[in-house]
């Protein structure tokens, strides 16, 4: 998507929440008339929504600390499990893996390995780098962050053959 774009709908939005959070009830209220919508249902879908992204989030916090809590001896026998080095389960474990590039099966059999659901684990791997801000101290160099990198390009990084990089690249069961 071009930045512009980018641009013009992050204005739209911003405008809209703003209209939602300054408007004058009456206005408001007429304004859900004219679209069709009641104010009772309105709250109904936006608590439903609130609550459902409330427990994925709480989802992916609880994948991440299944993530965060293995122990080494787990972690390898997860990454034999999966047939990849540990140092392909130390990136998950680190979010440096861009989600979208990381196969379904793969990742429905790593979500089983670690004992979650495969949404629950998407929603984990989608939070911020693990570890970027885990350390505070002073410093004259400015803190670097991390960069995400695909999941064949992590592959190859660990020495993955080429045969198993493609047993693991298939994009179906």
């Amino acid at each position: 998507m071009n930045t512009k774009k980018q641009d013009s709908r992050a204005t739209l939005l911003d405008a809209s929440l703003d209209f939602i959070m300054n408007s004058p009830d009456e206005i408001f209220e007429a304004y859900l008339v004219e679209a069709g919508i009641s104010g009772d249902d309105a709250a109904e879908k936006t608590s439903r929504a609130i609550e459902g992204a409330l427990q994925r989030h709480q989802a992916a916090l609880k994948s991440a600390a299944l993530l965060n809590g293995l122990p080494v001896s787990k972690q390898r026998e997860i990454a034999g499990f999966l047939g990849v080095p540990r140092s392909v389960i130390a990136a998950f474990r680190e979010r440096k893996v861009i989600v979208a590039s990381i196969p379904g099966p793969f990742l429905r059999k790593f979500a089983v390995a670690i004992g979650s659901g495969t949404e629950a684990l998407l929603e984990c791997l989608a939070l911020p780098p693990a570890g970027q801000f885990a350390h505070s101290y002073k410093s004259d160099a400015k803190p670097n962050t991390q960069v995400q990198t695909t999941f064949e390009q992590l592959l190859i990084d660990s020495q993955v053959s080429s045969e198993k990089l493609a047993e693991l690249m298939r994009d179906q069961d």
